[in-house]
């Protein structure tokens, strides 16, 4: 995955590098570049696992006349699980606080939680890597073996979130 942070520092306008040379106002100015990187990150990575819902959409509907109503069962749990997973991430609370909130969320704090999104992002990747594979599964037992794989991957992801969420929790008003 392309690190946001980086292109969003590429991308920095006339007014943005100006804003840097103030003293005083060159670390909000760098807040709000990785609070815009994070948002950004996180909405790519609500994408993609909406783009794997679309796609377990196609394989469910190719399965759908398959005698075993099991292999309907697991697909269908994996897209509910993508679903809700996709809809936390794309709604999860942002790290912000501008120049007077009553919460001060540091640029340390900013930083860990783009980390745990990337981290999101790289998981949700892998995860959509191996959902092809499942159109060209036709026993029972492989295919649901493989649902079982990629629901343990998003287990992962959902940690990952969990920890991100504790990390915001656990912010402290100054």
């Amino acid at each position: 995955m392309v690190d946001i942070r980086d292109k969003i520092e590429e991308d920095r306008g006339a007014i943005k590098k100006i804003q840097l040379l103030i003293p005083g106002y060159s670390g909000y100015r760098r807040g709000e570049d990785l609070r815009n990187a994070d948002n950004i990150l996180r909405n790519q990575i609500a994408d993609m696992l909406r783009s794997g819902k679309s796609q377990l959409d196609e394989v469910r509907s190719s399965i759908v006349d398959h005698p075993d109503n099991d292999m309907l069962h697991s697909i269908g749990k994996l897209i509910f699980t993508i679903q809700d997973i996709e809809g936390k991430i794309r709604h999860m609370t942002l790290g912000y606080s501008g120049i007077s909130w009553d919460i001060k969320v540091t640029p340390e704090i900013e930083e860990r939680l783009y980390e745990y999104d990337y981290q999101l992002g790289t998981n949700v990747k892998s995860i959509l890597d191996t959902i092809p594979t499942l159109k060209s599964i036709n026993e029972k037992n492989k295919f649901i073996s493989s649902v079982n794989d990629i629901m343990a991957k998003l287990s992962n992801v959902e940690t990952i979130f969990s920890n991100r969420l504790n990390e915001v929790k656990n912010i402290k008003a100054y």
